[in-house]
Order: structure tokens, then sequence, then C-alpha cells
């Protein structure tokens, strides 16, 4: 609810809300005496303000204090709050280092400083007892103490130079100190030994594994596999395996024989002759075609035909009859025309006309030349 209530008065044109405009925008998802409750709730704590100081007036605006501790919660709530010691511990340093620090503000350092350190350690020595490694890997990421000791040391030397009978609280927080430091040691030893029972290499950030890589010695990297079972894979067949397949495969093979040469041809053969009956053959295969489409007549129309036919048949019987056309010994030619049937459809996309004859027709004598040329080309299309 603080969060949508930050959101809509940011998101205000000027000049903050009313009551009634802050509910229109975030009711919807509570109920309305709960939304009720709780904007009396942040009057009280002061996260809204009245716009003006009268009473009973329904405008208010937005405490920018709230929103920056809406960050504070989500930066405790990823890192766990530890890195709210750090930022303690460096304000009261620096007020030791300015002279500006009192007695009373360095000794509320130590005793917050102490009290959360203590806190800490508490609630790491309970995990440590009762959380599941998952929780603990998840813990041990927000408790970086590699600096603390530094921190907390030059602090006391600040605080032992500045106010010398604050030597006691001093004392005590690093007593804590070690305590919280333990208790992270506790921690990381259970997070090892359990997660390296399990093979768990999530134990630990890919940096770290890095890092030892890095800067570890040989001896340190060589105790990673010191406790690890390695055995030779065995061979999937021994030597008597492989003589028995090998003496199997010998006994069940047959002798290969090389085949016999053909007979040499007669003498008499002449290969003119089978040229030209082979020509023979063709050409009486073309014309049989040829007289299979006429069906006796002395012309006929393919065109529907070939169209009606899958394009590899119309493709050779095209091939057959044309062949025929231009063979001097054969008495067949076809005719074609300049008409284009297009089907998209079909086996057959594009068609002309064309027209098988049985006989080639007598040309007339013509008067001259390109009258022949003309006739000639025209019988012959």
């Amino acid at each position: 609810m603080a969060r949508a209530v930050c959101a809509a008065m940011a998101d205000a044109d000027g000049g903050g809300l009313t009551r009634s405009q802050l509910l229109a925008r975030v009711q919807g998802s509570w109920p309305a005496e709960r939304l009720e409750g709780r904007l009396d709730l942040f009057l009280r704590l002061g996260l809204l303000q009245p716009y003006l100081a009268k009473a009973h007036q329904q405008r208010y605006v937005l405490n920018p204090a709230g929103m920056v501790g809406l960050l504070i919660v989500d930066r405790v709530a990823e890192r766990g709050g530890v890195d709210e010691l750090y930022v303690l511990l460096d304000r009261a340093r620096a007020l030791l280092d300015s002279g500006t620090a009192s007695r009373a503000d360095v000794a509320e350092v130590l005793v917050t400083s102490r009290s959360m350190l203590s806190v800490y350690a508490d609630e790491l020595a309970r995990l440590v007892d009762t959380a599941p490694l998952g929780e603990l890997i998840a813990e041990r990421r927000n408790h970086d103490h590699a600096r603390l000791f530094d921190d907390i040391g030059r602090l006391n030397d600040l605080v032992s130079a500045a106010h010398p009978d604050l030597d006691a609280e001093a004392y005590r927080l690093v007593t804590e100190a070690q305590r919280y430091v333990d208790a992270c040691y506790a921690l990381i030893e259970r997070i090892l030994d359990e997660g390296g029972q399990r093979r768990d290499f999530s134990v630990l950030a890919a940096e770290e594994y890095l890092a030892a890589a890095r800067q570890a010695d040989v001896d340190a990297l060589a105790t990673v596999g010191r406790d690890l079972v390695w055995q030779h894979a065995e061979p999937w067949v021994d030597a008597s395996d492989l003589e028995a397949a090998c003496a199997a495969r010998a006994r069940g093979r047959r002798a290969i024989s090389r085949p016999s040469e053909p007979p040499p041809p007669p003498p008499d053969d002449d290969p003119l002759a089978a040229l030209d009956a082979r020509l023979s053959a063709q050409r009486r295969r073309r014309e049989l075609a040829a007289e299979q489409q006429l069906q006796g007549a002395s012309e006929r129309e393919l065109t529907s035909a070939l169209r009606g036919l899958p394009w590899e048949a119309t493709a050779a019987l095209l091939g057959d009859l044309l062949a025929l056309d231009t063979d001097p010994d054969a008495a067949y030619h076809v005719r074609t025309g300049d008409a284009l049937f297009v089907d998209p459809e079909g086996s057959v996309t594009y068609a002309s006309p064309f027209t098988l004859h049985a006989r080639r027709p007598a040309f007339e004598e013509p008067d001259d030349a390109s009258s022949s040329r003309w006739e000639h080309a025209d019988g012959r299309a």
C-alpha cells in the first residue's frame, strides 16, 4: 500500500492530491475500509503531509523521506542489512576524524553497532542449526566480513584517542564482532561440508571458483580431487571375443569368382547395319504411335488429347511426332497454330493447336522463289 500511495502521489500533476483523488487512484486491490485505515496511519507517521496547516483540510503531499525509505527497505531485503552496519561505522569514523562527534554520539554508534552484530550472530547461529542448504547459500552471500575487523580497528583507535572513557564499550564491540565472524565461519563450514557431500558446485559463486583457480597454490588445488574415486573403463570386447568373431566370419564367407568374359562378336557383324536396324525400329515405334493417334483418319487435331495427358507423356509424344515430321522417309507431318492455351491448374500449363497429318501434301510449283519459300514454310510449320 505504501508503494501504491507513493506512486500515485508522484504521478500527480502538482499541488498534491485530495483524499478522494488518492483513494480513486489506489483502490481496487484492497478493501476500502482497510485502505482508509492505512491512509490514517500514513498521516500519523508523516508519510503524507497536509498541504496547508489547517484543520480538516483534505489535500496532501508526499514526504520525500518516504520514497527514500522504500529504497532502503529494498536494499535491506536484498542484502540483509549488513551494508547498513558498514555505513554506520564509516559515518562514525568520519565524525571522529572531523572532530565534530560528541561523546554521546560516539557512545550511541558503539552501542548500535554492537547490537546489530549481536543480532546477526544469533540469526546466523540459528540458521546453521536449522536451515536447509539452499537457504544457507542465499544467506551467506549477504555477509561479507572481510573488512569488518579493519573498520572496527580503525574506529577503536579513533575512540581511544578522542574518548578514552569509552574503551569498555569499544572492547565489547570487538568481542561481539568476533562472535559474528565466528558465526559466519560456522555458516561457511556447514555449506562446504554439506555441499561437498552432495557434490554441489553451486555452494560458491563462479567468481569464487575463478579466484581460487588463479590464486591458490598447486597443493591446495590438488586436494580438490583427492577423495574422488577413478576407474578406467573396461573394453567392450576382449581378445578371445575378437578371435571368435573373426573365425565365425571367415567360415561363413563365400569365395568370390571372377565372371567369365562375354563371347566375341561374330566376324560378319556390321556396326552400320546394326545402326540402320536400330533407326528402323525407332521409326517403326514412332509410326505406330502416330497411327494410334490418327485411329484410321488421315488427319486429327490433337490439342485436347495432349492437354489431357500428364506433362511427361505429352513431352514424349510431341518428341516422337516432331521427329517423324523431320524424317524424310516418314509419311507424317504436323501443323501447329499461333494460339496459346494457358491452364495454371492443369498438368500441361501452356499449349498451342496441334494437328497430325497421315500424308505429306504435294507442294504446287511456285511462280517465284519468295512464294516457294512462303508455301514451304507454311506447309512445314
